[in-house]
């Protein structure tokens, strides 16, 4: 990147899930007059910054904690076919073994699994379009359990980790402690999570490596009394329940949760979330 002297032309991409844009290109050039031929400046002198071919992705991120039942025979309504690049799909207390079969036939043969993890009932399955399926790599998987005496697996977290060409993607599914009083326990699974997931290079936390996508049954409250919140459940008053929502102010106030971003309002009830990927060639 162009140091403090200098000014920067700068390539535009534009990943999506981590705190930081990242240049797809940056040629620096001395700020007036010429350069001396041996300044290291002199390199970018006659060259222009020539655009970057990048390739839009979509991923579907989808979360559903399935209350140990089983899944409907038709998955269309939450799944479409044939929609996205991508499919990332967490489940929490997942009874079904053959789960993944199951997402695998739903999505068709146009599609591949590329990685699975699964911890109890914890699971997260990707899946690509085959198009793409050589430009991924790297693909890693980890878990971390939070539950009883610390070693429990229903809660916790799974998680995985690729390159999609350069672009370093993870995610993560997690199911963290219930209850409206919970919400230090909360707080704290996240940092042990983002501790212990052992995905890329294990000296560094998730969050300072990838562009990380947090999904599942993170079980934060609404701090209303619940006659309160059903009341603007029904009258769609997102906005007031958005303003006493407990993770929007954990993500104010506490630093592992400060560079998260919040999911848009209107998604407040759904259980999908679509992420545009822009990938350089």
């Amino acid at each position: 990147l162009a140091p403090p002297d200098c000014e920067a032309a700068v390539g535009r991409g534009s990943p999506v899930a981590g705190p930081h844009n990242v240049p797809s290109l940056a040629i620096s050039r001395p700020l007036g007059g010429s350069s001396s031929p041996h300044s290291p400046h002199a390199f970018a002198e006659g060259y222009k910054a020539q655009p970057v071919r990048t390739e839009v992705l979509t991923l579907l991120v989808g979360t559903w904690n399935m209350g140990d039942s089983t899944a409907p025979p038709n998955l269309e309504a939450w799944l479409p076919r044939d929609a996205y690049d991508l499919y990332a799909v967490a489940t929490q207390e997942c009874p079904d073994e053959h789960w993944p079969l199951a997402v695998e036939s739903h999505l068709g043969s146009n599609y591949v699994r590329v990685t699975e993890r699964r911890m109890g009932g914890i699971v997260l399955l990707l899946f690509t379009h085959r198009k793409h399926a050589s430009k991924i790599s790297s693909v890693e998987t980890s878990f971390t359990p939070t539950g009883v005496l610390g070693v429990g697996t229903n809660k916790g977290a799974v998680g995985l980790s690729l390159s999609i060409r350069s672009l370093r993607v993870c995610i993560v599914n997690a199911h963290l402690a219930a209850h409206q009083e919970k919400l230090l326990q909360r707080n704290l699974h996240v940092q042990e999570i983002c501790r212990h997931l052992r995905l890329g290079l294990t000296a560094l936390d998730i969050s300072n490596q990838f562009h990380t996508v947090w999904c599942g049954d993170l079980n934060y409250r609404i701090d209303r009394e619940r006659e309160q919140v059903i009341q603007h459940v029904r009258t769609r008053a997102y906005k007031l329940l958005y303003a006493h929502d407990q993770l929007q102010a954990e993500m104010r106030l506490t630093l592992t949760l400060a560079r998260a971003r919040a999911l848009t309002l209107a998604l407040a009830l759904t259980r999908t979330r679509t992420l545009t990927l822009s990938v350089t060639l």
